[in-house]
């Protein structure tokens, strides 16, 4: 039985991405975006799959297995998150294993009601320079391979 060969052509990747960007002016434009969709979901998928027999594999020859470095790839565990919790219910015992962290935050719904009363910022608040960024969301059932 011979084995199908997986070709990805980067040109056609190009050229998918050039027709989706008109999709402001042509409707049909959906069609490549939904493309790099589900190439971008297939592979997504792929690589979580490949991470899971990296870490199989290096357990099955390694109890405390951490990872493996290669020429131009690493495959490390790490670890994310807090490293330790505590129980709430003992604070006072564990007051010194604990430091007290407190900050300020703008209220963003009492300065637009302020605004929109007085018609100002208040004295020492100005509004923050943001830059809107397009959000592309695609229906799920998009991603699926359409059945033949």
């Amino acid at each position: 039985m011979k084995k199908k060969l997986i070709t990805i052509d980067p040109s056609k990747i190009v050229s998918w991405s050039k027709k989706a960007s008109k999709l402001v002016f042509k409707k049909e434009a959906e069609k490549e975006l939904i493309k790099l969709y589900q190439l971008k979901d297939t592979v997504d998928k792929q690589i979580e799959l490949v991470k899971v027999a990296i870490a199989t594999s290096g357990k099955s020859i390694m109890e405390n297995f951490k990872g493996v470095i290669g020429e131009n790839v690493r495959a490390v565990y790490r670890m994310y998150g807090e490293k330790y919790v505590y129980d709430k219910d003992k604070t006072a015992e564990l007051t010194p294993f604990l430091k007290q962290v407190t900050f300020h935050k703008v209220d963003s719904k009492s300065i637009d009601e302020y605004l929109k009363r007085v018609g100002e910022l208040p004295d020492g608040i100005t509004e923050k320079d943001r830059q809107p960024t397009l959000s592309v969301t695609v229906k799920k059932e998009s991603l699926l391979p359409k059945s033949k």
